[in-house]
């Protein structure tokens, strides 16, 4: 998916659940969309398999927001 649609996808997934504050309200969120995006939901243009599937990867540290 070219990154201009996986933007355009991204901002009409956040628009539909409504507004954050501030960037430490929207970053969780964030965190968890794509999380789901790239571990959870199946794509067609990769034959129904996630992207964790097809690139597996060793996790990067969880960055803190403290």
């Amino acid at each position: 998916m070219p990154i201009s649609t996986y933007t355009q996808a991204t901002g009409d997934v956040f628009r539909s659940i409504g507004d954050f504050a501030t960037g430490l309200e929207l970053f969780p969120a964030l965190e968890n969309y794509f999380h789901f995006y790239n571990h959870e939901r199946p794509h067609q243009a990769l034959g129904y398999q996630t992207p964790a599937d097809l690139f597996p990867h060793k996790a990067k540290r969880k960055r803190s927001l403290s």
